[in-house]
């Protein structure tokens, strides 16, 4: 499969151009450690973001589970969103 296919398979990333998140540094949406409070500084642009909605459903949507602050969620509340336990109960895999 091409990187242009995959790209295709991501739907319509167009509201992404809006993202207020474009100009900060990444660390702040993708931090070293998961732990909620890690993500203070993403949280608070996250609530003035236009396109918030849409940077949620593109996490849920390409089951981003994982990693990082989309939409204004964490991977642990987007988790919660989708029903899967939280990694504490799927073997130790965090």
């Amino acid at each position: 499969m091409t990187h242009v296919a995959r790209l295709k398979d991501l739907g319509d990333v167009d509201w992404m151009r809006e993202a207020l998140c474009q100009s900060t540094p990444i660390v702040w949406w993708f931090p070293e450690s998961n732990k909620a409070n890690a993500y203070n500084h993403a949280r608070q642009i996250c609530k003035r973001c236009d396109v918030r909605e849409e940077c949620l459903e593109f996490a849920l949507r390409t089951n981003e589970r994982w990693w990082g602050m989309y939409g204004g969620k964490t991977p642990q509340e987007r988790r919660v969103m989708i029903g899967m336990k939280p990694r504490r109960q799927l073997g130790g895999l965090g």
